[in-house]
């Protein structure tokens, strides 16, 4: 196993001051050296020693199993949140608390001061009061940035920490499942888990204050509406409005949830099947399939895009909705204020605008946010929870099979007591069948045993029972000695040859030089282009599937135990290397251990020191050779069973597997691969790609209209605002008229010269007005719908565009 460490730099924020983590003084200097250069791995700072993952997953691991004492003693089921509360609660409890100041008291006053500033220029008010006005709504404004976004920031690092942290237990747990658990879950479900649902925490905690913030300030504006801007009744209406609006919008959201989880499940599907197709492209083409699958991929794409407009289409109207709220509170007030009697003034409709702009961003966007995420939360911490509550292994097979990385080997000895010893064994990976029924065995010493069987009998089921993966449910399983476990299925991590080998184990060259020479692993190793400095796995050179068992072999022996059970080693090589593993390696190396071998080359029978014949779960024969000939057992139809299976094996192998690239080694002349760095492409994304990129969705008009309602909706948005302002003016002129209604006379006051006047008549502006603001409720949703739709219809043809290049895409063979 290969680590790679990056260069240390200190975090400046564990040393800066306060006033420098609010402004954010202390990422001045990466940001400095950001703009001069792109930045690489090694400029980013040291991560926090509270952020580290491995404290907070101790911290949380403790939180969980007393959670899970506590639920087993009360007999409830064990709840994740519990745990986090326990552990996070008092930092992020902090944050809210300092939003709440912020939204509900400086936010607020922010709106009042302006309501009364305005009110002091159309009255006669000092100088000096109107100075400490402007400054309240300068130092509200300044307080209101830091109030807010600073523990904004704070909850995005506790959502960061519990993620972190809610990783490392998942990790942890997956380290711990045993072979039953791992059966019930997929490797795709605890992708799903470490990907998506550990990201609600870093997402979702920025709402959820927002379901107690949202309502005190509503009704903290409704009354000062009701009081300082004289709407009286009038201000409920929009109040209403607002609160009718939030299950609607979360409805809204709740469905699109649904429709985005709905798209994963076959966005997985058809990638999946896309990765499936990259793999055998050399397959399909030789065959001239390209059709075929580009119709399931289509097929596939169809139902995919099926559902995605239909979430185009809500997040259209969410969006709408939350663009239009405040002109529609701003004209539901004005109506109701109206129709009773009342007066408009330019100061208090300026307060309505400032309080209805406010409203909108928690009521119609926080708050359906937080419901909705509330359900995405409970559904993934739901998911986590069964994760961190499926069966694990017993603490002596992890010890068996997981190895120390640190401190020196445990040497065994030969002649060392291993023994192997089951009594009236019975195991079962599912509940309703049984795996291993009533197996009595004891094997002891210096042996070979050989463990053979038809399809499906139990043999490595067997296996993974004396090292507990299958737990016991009834019976006695006892082993003695240090165990050592070849899988079946062999496996290679991202690292050179020799790293695959030591496992994390001291080097001994002599140990090791004398197991490759008995995994037969010599004449691949002079192939390879590094030899055993040679990476594979991941980006590295491809090994064949016999390859990947002799290394897989390798490293089972390297270990120095006491036992090995040796799963099917022989199947995937040919005759010559087979015959070799068995005599250096079986009976040569590992002479003086005890030695457990799953084989279907029924040929090397008669060289074991006891035979042990599976069928069903069950012990259908042991003994020695000639004690089972004596018994009158028939190995010729085993041979024949076990032959089939072989045939199947090695088909499957010559299938998946791929032969060792050979590189020419001619130029060079050091014996390490040459290890680069994965780059990334710097540099700017220009006009002509996101031009090309709109295009992409039909025509040049098409995005011109696009283009052109959006700046249709913007004017009428602004124009409602001015039509607003200007309605406002002419009824305060047409109310100073009325101050002159007594007079028959016509009066001149400073060149302005007042004719009687009749009542101000509302209906002319009141009509525009109502245009206006259904033109923008109108506008908005067609422009959020439009536009989302055509980005929709973008991805289609984009994704279309690429599947059909990688198709036609030339392929050397």
């Amino acid at each position: 196993m290969d680590f790679t460490f990056k260069k240390s730099i200190t975090n400046p924020r564990e040393k800066t001051n306060p006033i420098s983590v609010v402004f954010y003084w202390w990422l001045f200097p990466l940001l400095r050296t950001g703009s001069k250069r792109e930045l690489g791995v090694n400029d980013l700072y040291d991560v926090l020693k509270d952020d580290e993952a491995n404290k907070l997953g101790h911290q949380l691991s403790i939180a969980w199993d007393e959670e899970c004492l506590k639920a087993k003693q009360s007999g409830r089921r064990p709840k994740l949140l519990n745990a986090l509360i326990r552990v996070f609660f008092l930092p992020y409890l902090i944050c809210p608390l300092t939003i709440l100041v912020a939204e509900c008291v400086v936010r607020v006053g922010q709106t009042v001061f302006l309501h009364q500033l305005i009110i002091s220029f159309n009255e006669e008010s000092s100088v000096s009061d109107q100075y400490l006005l402007g400054t309240g709504v300068i130092l509200t404004s300044f307080l209101y940035v830091i109030m807010l976004h600073t523990p904004v920031f704070g909850i995005f690092h506790v959502g960061m920490r519990i993620r972190i942290a809610a990783c490392s237990i998942v990790y942890r747990k997956a380290l711990r499942l045993s072979k039953a658990a791992q059966g019930q879950t997929t490797t795709g479900q605890l992708v799903n888990i470490m990907s998506n649902d550990v990201n609600r925490f870093d997402t979702n905690f920025i709402f959820l204050h927002y379901l107690i913030i949202g309502p005190l300030q509503l009704a903290i504006l409704v009354y000062l509406l009701w009081t300082e801007g004289d709407f009286g009744y009038s201000s409920v209406a929009g109040a209403i409005f607002l609160v009718l609006l939030v299950p609607f919008q979360y409805i809204n959201s709740r469905l699109v949830a649904k429709f985005r989880l709905a798209t994963a499940n076959r966005t997985d599907k058809r990638g999946q099947i896309m990765n499936e197709i990259i793999l055998a492209m050399r397959v399909i083409k030789m065959y001239a399939w390209e059709k075929p699958f580009a119709g399931i991929v289509d097929e596939l794409r169809r139902s995919e895009v099926k559902i995605l407009k239909k979430t185009s289409i809500l997040r259209g109207i969410y969006m709408s909705l939350y663009i239009s709220a405040s002109k529609l509170v701003a004209f539901l007030v004005i109506i109701v204020f109206l129709l009773t009697g009342g007066e408009l003034k330019a100061s208090n409709v300026f307060f309505l605008v400032s309080a209805s702009n406010i409203v909108r961003l928690t009521m119609v966007y926080m708050i359906p946010n937080g419901a909705a995420h509330i359900g995405e939360l409970r559904v993934s911490m739901q998911r986590i929870e069964d994760y961190l509550q499926l069966d694990e292994m017993k603490p002596t097979a992890m010890a068996a099979i997981l190895p120390s990385v640190t401190g020196e080997d445990i040497k065994s000895k030969p002649g060392s007591d291993a023994s192997v010893s089951l009594i009236n064994a019975y195991a079962s990976w599912t509940k309703d069948r049984v795996t291993m029924d009533d197996v009595t065995l004891n094997l002891r010493g210096e042996k070979l045993v050989m463990v053979v069987g038809p399809v499906g009998s139990g043999k490595t089921s067997f296996l993974h029972a004396l090292i507990s993966e299958l737990p016991i449910s009834k019976g006695k399983c006892v082993v003695t000695g240090r165990t050592s476990y070849a899988a079946q299925e062999p496996w290679i991590f991202a690292g050179n040859i020799r790293q695959n080998i030591l496992f994390g184990r001291d080097y001994d060259s002599s140990r090791y030089r004398d197991v490759v020479e008995v995994s037969a692993l010599e004449d691949d190793l002079k192939q390879l282009p590094y030899g055993e400095n040679t990476i594979v796995g991941e980006r590295g050179t491809a090994l064949s599937g016999g390859q990947k068992a002799r290394v897989n072999l390798a490293r089972a022996l390297y270990q120095q135990s006491d036992i090995y059970l040796l799963d099917d080693p022989l199947s995937a090589v040919d005759a010559r290397v087979s015959r070799h593993i068995f005599e250096k390696c079986v009976q040569g190396y590992l002479k003086d251990k005890l030695r457990i071998l799953v084989t279907h080359q029924l040929q090397y029978l008669p060289r074991a020191d006891h035979i042990v014949i599976l069928s069903r779960g069950k012990v259908a024969a042991q003994g020695t050779y000639i004690d089972l000939i004596q018994q009158g057992i028939d190995f010729l139809s085993l041979m024949t069973d076990e032959d089939e299976e072989n045939k199947g094996r090695k088909r499957a192998d010559s299938v998946s597997s791929e032969k060792t690239v050979e590189v020419p080694n001619a130029e060079v002349d050091d014996d390490e691969p040459e290890k680069k760095d994965e780059k990334m492409a710097g540099g700017h994304v220009t006009a002509g790609t996101y031009w090309e990129y709109f295009q992409s969705g039909g025509s040049t008009f098409a995005v011109i209209m696009i283009i052109i309602g959006y700046l249709a909706t913007q004017t009428l948005y602004s124009f409602a605002d001015y039509w607003l302002s200007y309605w406002t003016r002419m009824a305060e002129a047409g109310k100073c008229n009325d101050d002159y209604n007594s007079s028959s006379t016509t009066m001149a006051y400073d060149d302005v010269t007042f004719e009687p006047c009749e009542e101000f008549d509302h209906n002319f502006y009141f009509y525009v007005y109502t245009g206006i603001v259904v033109g923008v409720f109108i506008a908005t949703k067609g422009t959020a719908i439009s536009f989302f739709v055509y980005c929709m219809k973008i991805s289609i043809n984009v994704h279309d565009r690429m599947f059909r290049s990688m198709v036609r895409a030339p392929t050397k063979f």
